[in-house]
């Protein structure tokens, strides 16, 4: 009911800009947001939903962590690709903290793995996880390698465009 009603009022936001009774009553909602990213609220409320529904979903404690840990690395790359909050605070702690969710995930992995051996595939997303953390991690001394060597302000937005096709152009796939 909560995600209905909310996707209604976004739905109803464009067409009541001047209706001050209206903006005032979402404006906790959107406030934080930028004003073309004020749906991002939606995206917050699927991910909580998702990650409850994992003990619905799995009976198993690898498969729960493995389908947590995957919600939350689709939201990292959201919300890398939208930047969706006003201020860079909010935009980079949310990072941060959605970054730190999952290695508090991939953490209890072993403890969670069965002896039998079942937990191969929670091991490769422990694994991929790791490396995107890593490869966040190298990509952030880049940019501060650049700064301090060559003296290049890193401009983010300009450092995240086309990303994915500069990776492929060098390794050359």
């Amino acid at each position: 009911l909560g995600l209905s009603l909310v996707a209604y009022l976004l739905y109803k936001l464009p067409s009541k800009v001047k209706d001050i009774k209206f903006r005032r009553s979402t404006l906790p909602m959107t406030s934080k947001f930028k004003p073309e990213a004020p749906w991002w609220v939606l995206v917050q409320m699927s991910l909580n939903l998702s990650i409850a529904m994992a003990q619905s979903l799995f009976q198993e404690a690898e498969w729960q962590i493995t389908w947590m840990t995957s919600c939350f690395m689709f939201y990292q790359c959201l919300l890398i690709s939208y930047r969706p909050y006003f201020s860079p605070v909010t935009y980079y702690c949310d990072v941060a903290s959605t970054f730190g969710k999952a290695l508090i995930l991939t953490a209890a992995v072993p403890y969670q793995m069965s002896p039998d051996g079942k937990g191969t595939y929670v091991t490769a997303v422990v694994v991929v996880v790791y490396m995107v953390v890593i490869g966040h991690c190298v990509f952030a001394l880049t940019l501060w390698i650049r700064f301090r060597v060559k003296g290049e302000i890193a401009d983010i937005s300009k450092a995240w465009e086309n990303l994915g096709g500069r990776l492929v152009m060098k390794l050359k796939l």
